[in-house]
């Protein structure tokens, strides 16, 4: 006899009997919650990064994603056009970049260690003086990082962001905003009040003419919940300020961003 949905009465009974057998397995786990990665810290993963991807980034290139999306590249997932995002640092850096575009190091500003070559800008042209680091011969951009939480995915942790060139008028206006967020009582906002909506879109790279991606808007969302904040705000807080100097290959190829 069929049952509700076409199939027989056994294979119904078939389907949920595996119902069950897989409840019984997540009930078994539920038991042993985090068991044995404990000892998985910091310096045990990798970080990263938030980012948009370009035509040349080796996620497109190896087929994981298009070009134009937002991409994790610690878990390899891409993450749409638009992403919501917490951020809970901010830091001005000074990222030392080859000639792919890639950071090879990035540097405090100011870093007493660092001997800074400057070019001027060329007659008839706007712009600021290029930095070059005199060691190694590499170009030295002054840009900004934050460290983010995901709110509809808390379970990455925090994921690292770096400002690309092209997008700098849209990284000031964010910056901006969150500077003057007020809390309800018209005191200064903490970083992490709210949800921001990032959205990537296509631009025109005013240097070579060429097409790229960058940030295109960034919206204010809403307060964020506490629970949120102890589940994923507050421990990412905890850690990645110490970590916003870190830079790896793993922070995408900006070349293309460039006005």
């Amino acid at each position: 006899m069929a049952g509700l949905f076409g199939g027989t009465k056994e294979q119904g009974s078939e389907g949920a009997g595996a119902a069950q057998m897989a409840q019984d397995g997540e009930d078994f786990l539920n038991s042993y919650a985090g068991e044995g990665t404990e000892g998985i810290d910091n310096r045990a993963v990798s970080l990263s990064y938030l980012t948009i991807l370009q035509d040349r980034s080796d996620a497109v290139i190896a087929k994981l994603s298009d070009p134009g999306v937002f991409f994790n590249t610690g878990v390899q997932q891409p993450l749409g056009t638009s992403v919501d995002v917490i951020p809970v640092a901010f830091k001005l850096v000074w990222d030392e970049r080859d000639k792919g575009g890639k950071t090879v190091m990035r540097w405090e500003p100011q870093d007493a260690r660092l001997e800074i070559r400057e070019e001027p800008v060329p007659m008839g042209k706007r712009g600021f003086p290029k930095k070059y680091n005199k060691a190694s011969g590499l170009e030295i951009v002054e840009t900004f990082t934050y460290a983010l939480v995901l709110p509809d995915y808390p379970e990455m942790g925090y994921l690292m962001h770096t400002a690309g060139l092209g997008s700098m008028k849209t990284y000031r206006r964010w910056n901006t905003m969150l500077k003057q967020m007020r809390l309800p009582n018209g005191q200064p906002a903490p970083i992490f009040a709210r949800r921001w909506t990032l959205t990537a879109g296509s631009k025109i790279s005013g240097s070579t003419g060429q097409p790229f991606y960058a940030l295109a808007s960034a919206v204010e969302g809403a307060w964020i919940a506490k629970d949120l904040f102890q589940q994923a705000v507050l421990p990412a807080r905890e850690v990645s300020a110490t970590l916003m100097l870190e830079a790896t290959a793993d922070a995408v190829s900006v070349a293309a961003e460039e006005e």
